[in-house]
């Protein structure tokens, strides 16, 4: 009766009273029959025997009457199931929150914060801000809201995915802090109003040391080009010392000075471009993203390499595709990942070679490719190759890869490297999504 009972998942009516001297302790006679249920129906936990106190045999009305019974008992166990599962993922989602060691943040489909986990407690308090003045708060409509995090919560209000900021700067009471953030949407049953779970990892002194690490390596980089950046500034210096000696020594037409003070312009103009497009780059770049043309920033990191590329006889072919849409960026930072790559490939090729550099839309994503004809990656270095410090350069820092590999991500792009075949050369490829793609 058990086996059947478990195994078939359904109520045993025994009309032996018999049996019952093997399972139950107390005399029964000619109880007329009684019924094996496995509660609950569905994986059960035991076997509810119902025996009818009275003898005779059992007729439909008291057989219904059992059957109801153990369905009623049968709710009563799923219920009392439920509360226990119930409360130890209740539990277990506590212990989550209690120790994660992020700041966490539960906000509802108006943008208003429901909950915050203790570490975000610990630091509302380390800052001096009341805990009970955050709880309730519309981060949407007050007006003291950073818009990049306006901008994080209306998106992943209406979004199915995760939405992440790799780097938000935040002015709090004691200074300013960086921060990772990641929103999280929590669809509700049966059409609720979803909610928003926030996660943010405070990065202020991982980022000084990431701003100290890009700002070391565009100086190698300025460093590297600096002999052909001093041929660059001494040729208009040439040629105004020539011009102003000739103004000053020899007796010139009206025309012919003229002619002179228009070169002598022009070649201001050129050290001005020069020194603005090295000062551009020396300095720290700037985090704010708007749209910005690849072809232009790519444009900008050919003139300020162009001749160390002449002077390491390095043949630059370029192949952009016409009116291609505006990515969302920070140009210094795009240029620094650029001139990364270039500088990487001439010396890959020892002096000469050829670099082909090129930009394919790919649906809602700009694809740019690098591809010089030095020799292959080793197989075994290809893996960690933007791993940060590893370099097989005795010169190298092992900054340069790792340091475009982050800026790439916090601009949602992504950086890969492949070994052409037949040993043809290397291809780095860049994809980056267009501005508007990112605002949709």
């Amino acid at each position: 009766m058990l086996r059947i009972a478990f195994e078939k998942q359904t109520a045993v009516f025994a009309s032996d009273p018999s049996l019952l001297p093997q399972i139950y302790p107390h005399p029964v006679k000619e109880c007329g029959g009684f019924l094996a249920i496995p509660l609950p129906a569905r994986d059960p936990l035991g076997v509810l025997f119902l025996i009818p106190s009275r003898a005779g045999a059992l007729d439909v009305h008291a057989y219904t009457l059992l059957i109801s019974l153990a369905r009623a008992i049968e709710m009563l166990l799923e219920n009392f199931i439920l509360r226990s599962q119930l409360a130890i993922s209740e539990a277990r989602y506590r212990s989550i929150l209690t120790a994660a060691p992020f700041l966490i943040g539960l906000l509802d489909s108006s943008g208003t914060i429901l909950e915050v986990n203790p570490k975000a407690i610990r630091e509302l308090r380390r800052q001096g801000i009341s805990v009970r003045k955050v709880i309730g708060l519309n981060l949407l409509k007050n007006p003291a809201t950073p818009e990049e995090i306006r901008g994080l919560i209306v998106e992943g209000l209406q979004t199915t995915e995760a939405v992440s900021h790799e780097k938000i700067s935040l002015s709090l009471p004691h200074g300013t802090e960086v921060f990772r953030v990641h929103a999280f949407p929590l669809r509700g049953l049966s059409g609720s109003a979803p909610e928003l779970l926030v996660i943010g990892e405070m990065i202020t002194h991982y980022q000084q040391v990431i701003d100290e690490a890009e700002r070391t390596e565009r100086l190698a980089a300025i460093g590297r080009v600096a002999a052909s950046l001093a041929h660059e500034i001494n040729n208009p210096l040439q040629a105004l010392r020539s011009h102003l000696e000739l103004i000053r020594s020899y007796p010139l037409s009206d025309e012919e000075r003229e002619q002179s003070f228009g070169i002598l312009e022009r070649e201001v103009d050129r050290l001005d471009e020069t020194t603005r497009r090295v000062l551009g780059f020396a300095r720290p770049a700037p985090d704010i993203l708007q749209p910005v043309s690849l072809t232009g920033i790519l444009e900008q990191t050919l003139a300020l390499s162009q001749n160390y590329l002449r002077n390491q006889r390095v043949e630059i072919v370029t192949d952009f595709t016409k009116d291609l849409p505006p990515v969302q960026a920070a140009a210094g930072q795009l240029i620094q990942v650029f001139l990364n790559i270039i500088l990487n490939g001439v010396h890959a090729m020892q002096g000469k070679g050829r670099l082909e550099i090129r930009i394919r839309s790919r649906g809602d994503r700009a694809e740019i490719s690098f591809t010089n004809d030095g020799p292959p990656i080793p197989s075994e270095t290809l893996p960690r190759i933007f791993d940060p410090f590893f370099t097989t350069s005795a010169e190298g820092t092992g900054l340069g890869l790792s340091i475009s590999h982050a800026i790439l991500q916090r601009h949602h792009g992504a950086i890969q490297v492949a070994n052409l075949p037949h040993r043809k050369g290397v291809v780095f490829t860049i994809d980056l999504p267009f501005a508007a793609a990112r605002s949709a």
